[in-house]
This record gives structure tokens, sequence and C-alpha cells, in this order.
């Protein structure tokens, strides 16, 4: 985030995307006006419970984290934010000193709560489904999970055949949560 903020002072927008995510660009590029730069657009997670499993590789110990329960957060596979909401999450790691390596509950539920940034649920822009760059191939998400053994730069080359995406779920304006 801070590099964004340095090196990259006038771009409006970020997505942040796992090694295992592929992307449909002109949908997302399609999609992007209607955004407001004040929020956290990702697959909405709540209710997620906090791993106290001294084995699990989410394990928090209660030192780091004392609730049970995370704030609501997006899935780390891919979200999308603006530059201002990047400098309003980076102010609240002033206040959270210690980092949490559970990445995506700690950016985007803990950080932006302390923020005040809203994450907006866009669950239908996603496919983390098996199989689920058949979903991207035939236009209907904008990110999906992809078999590592998948060669990928057919998969983009599939999905820049695609010349409609307007199937791809539309959220209106003044629905933003």
């Amino acid at each position: 985030m801070r590099f964004v903020v340095s090196h990259c002072p006038t771009t409006r927008n970020v997505v942040k995307l796992d090694d295992d995510m592929a992307i449909n660009l002109r949908a997302l590029i399609h999609r992007l006006p209607s955004m407001h730069s004040d929020g956290i657009y990702g697959l909405r997670w709540t209710g997620m419970d906090v791993i106290r499993d001294k084995f699990s590789k989410w394990y928090i110990p209660y030192s780091l984290f004392p609730f049970e329960v995370f704030p609501q957060y997006t899935s780390g596979s891919a979200y999308i934010v603006g530059l201002q909401t990047i400098r309003r999450l980076l102010d609240a790691v002033k206040c959270h000193g210690q980092y949490m390596h559970v990445d995506d509950a700690y950016v985007t539920g803990i950080l932006a709560r302390s923020a005040g940034v809203r994450v907006i649920n866009r669950a239908l822009w996603w496919n983390i489904e098996p199989n689920a760059t058949d979903f991207l191939r035939n236009g209907s998400v904008i990110f999906a999970l992809h078999d590592n053994t998948e060669d990928l730069v057919q998969l983009y080359c599939d999905v820049d055949k695609i010349s409609d995406d307007t199937h791809i779920a539309t959220y209106p304006l003044e629905n933003q949560e």
C-alpha cells in the first residue's frame, strides 16, 4: 500500500489479486466507473471465527486479536480499493502496531473498520469454486480461481475473445452495501 501511495499517486483504483486468481480486465474496466472510491470492493465475509488452533496456518493468538470473530472483511483472493481508501488504511496502521499475517482480515477488516472504510460486497463478480475459469471464459464473472496446472496464456486469450460482458452482475449505485 505504501508503494502505491508513493509511486503511483495519480492512480484511482488498485486491484489486489492473489497468484491463483485470474481476471477479466475488460469486464473490470467496464464496471470501474460505477464504483465509489471510499470503499473496498470484494467477496465479503461476515461472522468469520478467529482460528485459535496453534497448528493452523491461520492461527491468531489472543494477544494479537482478543476477539472471537473478525469484523466483516473481503476475501484476500482479489479486491478493489481506491487510492484515497489506501491512504485511510495506512493511517489506521498507526493505531494497530502489530501486523497480522491473516492479511485479508487485517487490512480489509480490522484496518477498514478502524478507518471507517466500507466493505462493499460484490460476490457475484467472483467464482472460487473448482473449474471457476469456465465462468471467466464465458464472461459471467470478473475474478476466478484458476487451477495452477492451467495454461494462463491460453486462458487470457480465451477471455480476450469475449466481446460481451453485459451479463456480469451490475449493482445499482445506491445499493453500495
